[in-house]
């Protein structure tokens, strides 16, 4: 006999409008991506981290099928994250899914907010796209814990926690993650969930983005530790900017954010070098000294952006010549297509279905 349970009835609608011409054509990186990065089942794969999958990265694939008009893509994400990693007691998702025999097992039911973000603001993406309620309805629910069990105040506004647990402590502040306020999702957050101020949420983002600079070239840390009004690059982890904090200016860029001083501190780092190519990563912010990684494709594909963006744009970066998704890293292949995606919505006004 066959269910008719809502999420098997959900998924049934989204495959059929998958057969329904999309206005938007799905672009050869995203053909790439889908074909080596995300399973027949709709897992999407670390490459770079062990094979593992975590819920960024199935939010990060959803975001990435409904902004290429792929439902059936969407859909078979969305379907393995909701089985897979849907399994606390709350909305909320569990953060990393390891490979493990024949099927994978949950490796840390901890949430990981940005992952809970992401997933939820590709649900509404979706849901208008495809004119699909249950999954607005699904997005709310993952909102609304998000907002129940992580958004805590602060000297600066409401914040987010990384996760429900293990960053408050009384005694040393809070510990926050500024990649993880993605600002242009809070736009859709205000219109889903109009009984929390996220724009509220959204403007504290920007006000730490903007005070928490650090060391010669006044970078922000991968985490930051807040306590009252002081802030410190947080000491449980390396004083870096990194592979966290490079995405905060693709988020600003994303929701239309075009004062220089936004940009001011990521543009003197990067007049450090020759080229986009040559830039290397991370950067210490206590000794200001900088590592020897040459930076992903994606974080050049961002810095591209960053040069590119906005008045006071130094016009020192050309477009790199980033290798095709297929020769990159799930992370880095990530970061390419998202910072595309950027661009198109947040600098040339591309339709966003949710503004």
């Amino acid at each position: 006999m066959i269910s008719n349970s809502p999420r098997r009835i959900a998924l049934v609608l989204v495959l059929l409008a998958a057969v329904v011409c999309d206005s938007r054509a799905a672009s050869v990186g995203w053909t790439d991506f889908l074909g080596i990065f995300v399973s027949g089942d709709g897992r999407v794969v670390d490459t770079g981290n062990g094979n593992i999958s975590h819920s960024e990265g199935q939010g990060y694939g959803m975001l990435l099928a409904e902004a290429n008009g792929d439902a059936a893509a969407f859909a078979r994400i969305w379907n393995w994250t909701q089985k897979n990693l849907q399994v606390r007691n709350d909305a909320l998702l569990a953060w990393k899914w390891v490979p493990r025999g024949s099927k994978g097992i949950v490796a840390d039911m901890n949430n990981a907010t940005d992952g809970d973000i992401l997933v939820s603001w590709a649900l509404f993406r979706a849901a208008e796209q495809w004119g699909n309620e249950t999954f607005r309805a699904e997005g709310l629910k993952i909102l609304q814990d998000v907002r129940k069990l992580t958004v805590v105040p602060s000297s600066f506004g409401p914040v987010i926690l990384p996760a429900v647990q293990g960053f408050t402590d009384k005694g040393q502040g809070i510990t926050v993650n500024l990649s993880y306020w993605v600002f242009p999702a809070f736009r859709t957050f205000a219109k889903e969930d109009p009984k929390t101020d996220w724009m509220a949420i959204s403007s504290s983002g920007k006000k730490l983005a903007s005070a928490a600079r650090f060391g010669k070239w006044k970078l922000p840390p991968d985490w930051l530790q807040v306590k009252g009004l002081s802030l410190h690059p947080a000491p449980a982890f390396p004083p870096d900017f990194g592979y966290n904090a490079v995405r905060i200016p693709m988020h600003l860029i994303w929701d239309k954010e075009t004062a220089p001083e936004n940009f001011t501190g990521y543009r003197s780092y990067m007049a450090v070098f020759p080229s986009v190519e040559a830039m290397k990563a991370p950067v210490n912010l206590t000794t200001n000294t900088i590592g020897n990684d040459p930076i992903l494709p994606g974080m050049a594909r961002i810095y591209s952006l960053i040069g590119k963006s906005g008045p006071g744009g130094t016009g020192f970066v050309p477009t790199p010549s980033n290798p095709p998704v297929a020769q990159q890293t799930y992370f880095s292949a990530a970061l390419t297509l998202l910072a595309d995606l950027a661009y198109r919505e947040g600098v040339q006004g591309e339709n966003n279905p949710t503004n």
